[in-house]
């Protein structure tokens, strides 16, 4: 049985990189979309708020395709690392886990 990895991270951008940042992710390249879904991930949502980001995140280990992690080629590789280092440049503050500190479930309440 496997197990769905739930996560919600926050991030802060610099005020001068909010365009750059949401245009690197309109014009995410294919390849770079196979590998998350290679990787597992089954959602990823990211949500703007000012320079504040939330992103929720769904991995399922069972979805871990190894063909799919293949090495990209040589230009696709350049081009991701490009991408990472002009993401990580818009980060006032990196991405950090937030801390559940409630949670409500309809069924659990409707046994009682």
């Amino acid at each position: 049985m496997s197990e769905c990895i739930q996560r919600i991270q926050l991030a802060m951008l610099h005020p001068d990189k909010v365009e750059t940042y949401e245009r690197l992710h309109h014009e995410m390249p294919d390849y770079n979309s196979r590998r998350m879904a290679a990787q597992g991930f089954r959602i990823i949502r990211i949500y703007r708020h000012g320079l504040m980001l939330v992103m929720t995140v769904e991995q399922d280990e069972l979805l871990v395709t190894q063909e799919l992690l293949e090495p990209l080629n040589h230009s696709e590789d350049e081009e991701l690392k490009l991408l990472r280092a002009a993401t990580e440049a818009c980060f006032a503050e990196p991405w950090r886990d937030l801390s559940l500190i409630y949670e409500f479930h309809a069924l659990d309440w409707q046994k009682g």
